[in-house]
């Protein structure tokens, strides 16, 4: 899935993605530039990329400050197997994940990596569910905010590299329930 409405800085519409399997793509499984708002929701990215690229879920929003930026939610994702990061986002507003699983994204991958000038909430899934990072050599979950990051019940292990959560935040960091 490749998405750019973001030509020449000015496109603003929002992206929406629903019900996607994306398995074996050659280069990243989900590509979106926008400056409008993402929202994905069931969307699965496997086996992406190649020895010289390839992400599960390659996301920007907001080419720079001065351009209106959108939020980006993702719901119930999974990213796995992929040659890069499994699912990286950068934004200049509000990230928010819940119900995520992301598994052995090898090549020094970064599981989860989650930058933005705003804050970054992953969410409690609810139920006996957690929100799952697992395995990725480059680090399971890296988080840059400018605001405020709260993590809520988020299970990861086997980080062959870096740290098994790494949060760099200006604003108020909380976390419950992590394993």
């Amino acid at each position: 899935v490749f998405v750019e409405n973001q030509v020449g800085g000015n496109g603003s519409g929002s992206v929406t993605i629903t019900e996607a399997d994306i398995s074996e793509a050659d280069n990243t499984g989900v590509y979106v530039r926008t400056n409008g708002k993402v929202t994905v929701t069931g969307v699965t990215s496997n086996y992406a990329g190649n020895p010289a690229a390839g992400r599960g879920f390659d996301i920007q929003v907001g080419e720079s400050p001065a351009h209106v930026s959108g939020t980006v939610t993702l719901t119930n994702v999974r990213a796995e197997y992929n040659y890069g990061d499994g699912v990286l986002v950068q934004a200049l507003r509000q990230i928010t994940v819940k119900n995520i699983y992301v598994y052995y994204n090898y090549n020094n991958g970064i599981g989860v990596n989650l930058g933005t000038s705003g804050g970054v909430s992953i969410l409690n899934p609810g139920g006996t569910t957690w929100n799952y990072v697992y395995y990725n050599p480059g680090g399971n979950l890296v988080i840059n905010a400018g605001g405020d990051v709260v993590l809520q019940k988020v299970d990861m292990y086997y980080s062959t590299a870096g740290y098994g959560a790494q949060v760099n935040a200006d604003g108020k960091v909380t976390i419950t329930t992590m394993r």
